[in-house]
């Protein structure tokens, strides 16, 4: 009589693993392994990172504000101090806008109409008054012969000469240059209002 055993089909009896070979090949290659039923852990740890809440990216506009509010407030500044100067924020705009004229006149002027107007205002401060020049004083001051010297008075001159191909003609007042026009203009009558020309 065979013995029995017992336990043989009870759950006592463990089953292989999953990852265990069920066959042997004869040929000695890589036993057949059973399929893992599921994703690769690479697989999985890709999808567990990729799934992860997202953060969302802050948009740049605080240095945008803050360059806004600090033009407002200097804009607001400096109306404040426009309109407390003569003629108010017009005036001051206008200014301005003369100033620059002014600059761009003297950046096309005759060179040789800026030296003459040194040249006379260094006499002047020498004279305590400006000469009355013949041609050959004026050509031995170093005076071009292209600009025309007007002797209005011992405090007073008036120098014409080329602008950027116009004319120019630039009043001399007590060793100073006070005004220019762009026209060609004498003395004027009356040195307190010399009109057309303006004293700043």
């Amino acid at each position: 009589m065979n013995p029995v055993t017992f336990g043989a089909d009870t759950s006592h009896v463990r089953p292989p693993p999953l990852n265990d070979s069920y066959f042997v090949r004869i040929d000695g290659t890589t036993p057949l392994t059973a399929p893992t039923h599921g994703r690769t852990p690479a697989a999985r740890e890709g999808f567990e990172s990729a799934g992860g809440p997202r953060r969302r990216r802050r948009r740049r506009s605080s240095g945008r504000l803050i360059l806004m509010v600090a033009l407002l407030v200097g804009l607001a500044t400096w109306a404040g101090w426009a309109a407390q100067r003569p003629g108010g924020i017009s005036g001051t705009i206008d200014s301005w806008i003369s100033n620059v004229r002014g600059d761009v006149a003297k950046a096309s002027v005759d060179p040789d109409l800026a030296k003459a107007v040194k040249i006379l205002d260094t006499q002047y401060k020498q004279d305590s008054g400006y000469p009355q020049l013949t041609a050959d004083q004026q050509q031995a001051l170093g005076i071009g012969a292209a600009i025309d010297v007007t002797w209005c008075s011992n405090q007073a001159m008036v120098v014409q000469g080329g602008d950027g191909g116009g004319t120019r003609t630039d009043l001399l007042l007590s060793g100073q240059d006070v005004s220019h026009v762009l026209t060609a203009q004498g003395c004027p009558a009356d040195l307190g209002n010399p009109a057309p020309f303006t004293l700043k």
